[in-house]
């Protein structure tokens, strides 16, 4: 103990004991209840323990107080499991139970356990029923659940100096099976196994172990690093020029996600409707719809988030989205509004208020539901060839987001041009994932200002999808350089038609 807190003093250390809790040769159905535990609910339910699924584990989310955060909704769809314990029906705590095999102990400490080995984790009981003994039940009630019957150990861990919790697990029925030692920084550490933990088959996985390999390892990324930003910042634009010169570029690519630029939807509702008088100050047009035209749509998934964030931030708008798209396969599959788990999050964190506002489940797949669907239309249509204003007319907010860095110049130029004849009057233009040299043309031509509210912010949210080696690609995009001409227009992507400034209102919201 005296020598850990030495070491804290120095730097980080932490020792965690890994236990072990063995499958009882009993039946586990006969382990006894806990008692003395107050009564919440429908009376003669007794004690029980239920797998909970995701709407009960939202419901316990929006509750509050029971430490459910998105975190763990995405280790459920990972497949981890939540074991509730009922008293009398009402919901008293829960144990999570890792079957993968692979859990992560803390950040950057992942381990591979022995076959047959579950971990526990993240156990929690209700302040109401703490100290009748709910989680050692629900350890026990583990061995009950039938997809874990060839389970012969459950595994977990507590800290060295948390002495209590040692207690606990082992009245648990827990014993220690060895020790991992944490040494460096709590971003960056060696971890080191005892011999008895080797030995009983844990073993870690992720990153080498050695002091000399971590640090090699860590220098060699500082200098790639280094060199990344350093041609980043000075031949990458040259670099950048000449190969989208050289490069063949289709208007048949796609891309889209879901939520993909977050401070780009805190524009849309703070000075972009304040630009077009529909703020909720006095005095805004508080009767007049939101007309939006999407170009470029592709699966649905911008048109549905913006349809969803809008509904969120002001359900007093009217809001109709026409959204439209060159292939016909990614128009029917919009309409459809049905996605699985992975395209909903391309691999990405997705915010459970958009899974919540937007979507309904059935099965595995997530569907629009009807609020968010009824504001959009979807249809087929050509930017590039395609009358737009004659088809669409003109809107209050147009978006054309990631498609024209996909057209050569020349196609490119007229794309903009047929987008730009849809504006209203007063209206503003959504144009991300564009190239440079010909934003800061085209929208200097058409007399557009570019919005300055958080700008920087919205222009790296825009690049998190571009390598790092942007160069080498076509549609790359260089980082924000302060010493080029025009940052705004060059970088800005949202443009405002109408008032050569923006007004009072939005500039207030922009502070």
């Amino acid at each position: 103990m005296a020598l850990e807190q030495l070491l804290n003093g120095l730097m980080y250390f932490e020792r965690l004991h890994i236990i072990e809790l063995q499958r009882p040769a009993a039946n586990p159905a006969q382990a006894p209840a806990p008692e003395a535990l107050p009564s919440c609910g429908a009376r003669g339910s007794g004690l029980d323990t239920l797998v909970a699924d995701e709407p009960t584990l939202r419901r316990l989310q929006r509750e509050g107080g029971w430490g459910i955060d998105d975190t763990k909704l995405a280790l459920l769809h990972a497949g981890d499991t939540c074991l509730l314990s009922l008293v009398d029906g009402c919901i008293a705590g829960y144990t999570w139970v890792h079957t993968g095999g692979r859990p992560e102990i803390m950040p950057g400490l992942r381990l591979q356990l022995p076959a047959g080995a579950l971990y526990n984790f993240a156990g929690f009981t209700h302040p109401d029923f703490r100290g009748a003994g709910l989680q050692s039940y629900r350890h026990q009630a583990v061995w009950a659940q039938l997809e874990w019957a060839h389970m012969g150990r459950m595994l977990g861990y507590v800290k060295a100096t948390n002495f209590a919790s040692r207690q606990g697990q082992g009245r648990s029925g827990y014993r220690r099976i060895g020790s991992v030692a944490l040494l460096g920084s709590r971003k960056r550490f060696v971890a080191w196994l005892s011999p008895a933990l080797r030995h009983s088959g844990v073993r870690r996985l992720e990153g080498p172990s050695g002091v000399v390999d971590r640090a090699w390892a860590l220098l060699q990324r500082q200098a790639q690093g280094a060199w990344v930003g350093l041609v980043s910042h000075t031949l990458g634009p040259w670099l950048h020029s000449r190969l989208r010169r050289r490069s063949q570029r289709s208007d048949t690519h796609s891309y889209t996600c879901f939520h993909r630029a977050p401070t780009q939807l805190a524009a849309l509702t703070g000075p972009v409707l304040a630009h077009l008088g529909l703020d909720r100050v006095p005095g805004g047009a508080q009767g007049q719809p939101l007309r939006v035209l999407l170009y470029a749509c592709s699966n649905g998934a911008e048109a549905y988030t913006w349809s969803a964030w809008l509904a969120l931030q002001r359900p007093d708008l009217e809001v109709v989205i026409e959204a439209s798209d060159l292939s016909p396969e990614l128009v029917s599959q919009a309409r459809q509004g049905r996605y699985t788990w992975s395209e909903l999050t391309q691999g990405r964190e997705v915010p459970a208020w958009l899974v919540a506002q937007t979507f309904d489940r059935d099965g595995d797949a997530y569907v629009v539901n009807e609020r968010t669907r009824r504001r959009v239309n979807f249809s087929c249509a050509d930017i590039v060839r395609d009358d737009l204003r004659g088809r669409y007319g003109e809107a209050d907010v147009v978006v054309a987001q990631n498609v024209l860095f996909h057209l050569p110049p020349p196609l490119a130029r007229r794309a903009f041009d047929n987008v730009v004849r849809t504006l209203a009057p007063t209206a503003a233009l959504f144009i991300e994932g564009m190239d440079q040299d010909l934003r800061v043309s085209l929208t200097r031509a058409q007399e557009l200002q570019p919005l300055a509210w958080r700008s920087r912010e919205i222009y790296d949210e825009s690049r998190r999808h571009i390598p790092a080696r942007w160069w080498q690609f076509h549609y790359g995009a260089e980082p924000w350089l302060p010493f080029r001409l025009a940052p705004l227009r060059r970088y800005g992507t949202i443009f405002l038609k109408g008032p050569t400034s923006v007004s009072l209102r939005s500039q207030a919201l922009a502070t």
